[in-house]
């Protein structure tokens, strides 16, 4: 099954890090609906893809639609440190298809 869905993950992580949903959350968690109006994204769109994420470990859903970040912020920091990012991971392993997707999230 994981072999099913690994792109789909991948995806679904290329348009958190697109749409820079961790940089926002570093701060404390925050809600769906806050998020999407600061990212410009759809909110059911943008809740659907932070609950899958939220599934996989890459975020914390809290109460009430609020997500925060969880251990995998502090990979990112060493990505970082090593000259690497989820960013340049993640456009590599999608392939460039969710591109599609992205539109979804943040229309226009």
């Amino acid at each position: 099954m994981e072999m099913i869905h690994g792109n789909w993950v991948s995806q679904c992580i290329y348009v958190a890090v697109k749409l820079g949903i961790a940089d926002h959350l570093k701060e404390g968690p925050k809600g769906s609906g806050e998020l999407s109006h600061i990212v410009g994204a759809n909110h059911t769109a943008l809740y659907q893809l932070l609950r899958a994420l939220a599934g996989l470990g890459v975020f914390h859903e809290e109460p009430d639609k609020h997500f925060s970040l969880t251990a995998m912020e502090d990979f990112e920091r060493l990505l970082k440190l090593s000259g690497f990012s989820m960013r340049s991971i993640s456009r590599m392993e999608s392939g460039f298809s969710i591109i599609e997707a992205v539109p979804v999230c943040r229309p226009g």
